[in-house]
């Protein structure tokens, strides 16, 4: 009986070293060009709800301005996703940069981003 509850142990012990030498680090999909402390940390946040690859370039990375901010979001293109973590791309990417209409983005009021047009 004794040999059992020893073995579970160890097996318990087992599993919590093995599961803190598997820390993998996030994929990262974009980065936040100057950012400004704790502020960012909304725009972090919000940002890990987003969908944003409707708005990402397929050949090139892409800046976003985000509104009310000097902060910019760099989306990083579909094939460098491709290359590093084969995420595919995908159709809603867009393949002709020169032909997108250019975008900002903004905070709403439930701390998500919203796109907004612009023709700047």
């Amino acid at each position: 009986m004794s040999k059992s509850i020893l073995l579970s142990i160890l097996f318990l012990f087992s599993l919590s070293f093995m599961k803190g030498q598997d820390v993998t680090k996030p994929k990262e999909h974009y980065r936040l060009l100057n950012p400004k402390g704790d502020f960012s940390l909304n725009y972090e946040k919000a940002l890990t709800r987003a969908s944003l690859d409707s708005l990402r370039f397929v050949e090139k990375r892409r800046q976003i301005p985000i509104e009310g901010t000097n902060m910019v979001l760099e989306l990083f293109s579909a094939k460098e996703l491709l290359e590093k973590y084969q995420k595919p791309i995908l159709p809603i990417n867009i393949a002709d940069a020169s032909k997108a209409q250019k975008v900002k983005l903004r905070m709403n009021g439930y701390g998500l981003l919203d796109g907004v047009l612009f023709n700047k």
